[in-house]
């Protein structure tokens, strides 16, 4: 129980400690610090975001494509449960499930272009990007497991 007691302390002396090195730190970089200058905006539609909004539709085809194909020929299923009653609908539901979350993505991108949060706004399109792309690349290991070893 002692030693519980002496931890507990030390832990709490360590954080009030470090909260104070950090409000001394944060007024003098207050003082020291100079008006940056604003980044010069981009339009939205410009041709990195139409190539990174072409680059997510790509991956989540290439993931639906193979999910399909794991579905029609193995029995397999989606494992996602937010996109599982859309694949369960064919390839029509999956269209219509990737039109929302790619257009649902694109919204929340433009609001971060809108409140200047342009690195966010860049670096979103690549988590979707590798959503599908890891989907797609388990989907097909999963096919070349189900197919067995490959003859070179």
């Amino acid at each position: 129980m002692k030693g519980r007691t002496r931890a507990r302390y030390v832990l709490i002396v360590t954080v009030a400690g470090l909260m104070s090195v950090s409000n001394r730190a944060e007024g003098q970089d207050a003082s020291r610090r100079r008006e940056s200058e604003p980044t010069k905006a981009h339009k939205f539609f410009d041709s990195l975001n139409v190539s990174l909004i072409v680059a997510e539709s790509g991956a989540l085809i290439a993931d639906g494509a193979t999910t399909q194909y794991l579905r029609n020929h193995y029995g397999g299923r989606e494992a996602d449960p937010v996109a599982r009653p859309f694949v369960e609908h064919g390839w029509p539901g999956m269209i219509v499930g990737g039109a929302l979350f790619i257009s649902a993505e694109v919204g929340a991108r433009y609001l971060l272009h809108q409140h200047n949060h342009h690195r966010v706004e860049r670096w979103l399109p690549t988590f979707v990007i590798g959503y599908g792309a890891l989907g797609a690349i388990y989907n097909s290991t999963q096919i070349h497991q189900a197919n067995g070893s490959w003859r070179y």
